[in-house]
């Protein structure tokens, strides 16, 4: 499965907390809340973008996971 770019607006979405939907994987629900508490410090778009950038990056790191690719398959 591929994995949309950054600039896929689920991104954003999912990490300001906008949307969810049920994740399997540990890595992302533990990066997800890290995400929370740094965006109640700093929310500006710079922060968004970079925790948009580093969500990613768990995605990519793990994506030969049966749990990423299931959370890759609910991706909207």
């Amino acid at each position: 499965m591929t994995i949309p770019p950054p600039s896929h607006p689920a991104w954003a979405q999912l990490v300001q907390g906008k949307t969810s939907w049920p994740l399997e994987s540990l890595a992302i629900k533990i990066f997800l809340g890290s995400a929370k508490l740094q965006l109640t410090k700093d929310a500006s778009p710079a922060q968004v973008d970079r925790l948009v950038r580093e969500l990613r990056d768990v995605f990519v790191r793990n994506e030969k996971l049966a749990s990423v690719q299931r959370d890759l398959a609910n991706f909207k």
